[in-house]
């Protein structure tokens, strides 16, 4: 990949840890308009590639011993991660329960030092 691939996960991170902290969701569309407002990237919220992006991030973090980061990356409907989470997650060997995934997520970021940025 590219390093407009790389820095551009630097970004969704940084925006990622920030909604996590929060205790809150983001939608793959309202992420994705956030990365092209950042010129960081620009993917549509239904594309192959974003999932690719998404699944790279998670691996990373995961290698770092933190968790899934995009567990609080959603759809708007049903606000739920795609399908790809639990399939990600399963390869992963990780729980697949994306309410777990999220729970760990905010409560990692709540009081981590970078969530301060």
């Amino acid at each position: 990949m590219t390093i407009e691939w790389f820095d551009a996960k630097n970004v969704a991170l940084d925006i990622l840890i920030k909604v996590a902290a929060a205790g809150k969701l983001i939608t793959y569309r309202d992420l994705c308009n956030k990365l092209r407002r950042a010129k960081a990237i620009d993917m549509h919220h239904r594309s192959p590639k974003l999932c690719l992006f998404l699944d790279e991030m998670n691996q990373h973090e995961l290698l770092e011993g933190r968790p899934l980061i995009s567990a609080v990356v959603v759809h708007q409907g049903n606000k739920k991660p795609g399908n790809g989470f639990e399939a990600l997650c399963r390869r992963l060997k990780q729980n697949p329960d994306h309410a777990f995934q999220r729970g760990r997520a905010y409560e990692y970021w709540r009081n981590h030092p970078w969530s301060a940025k």
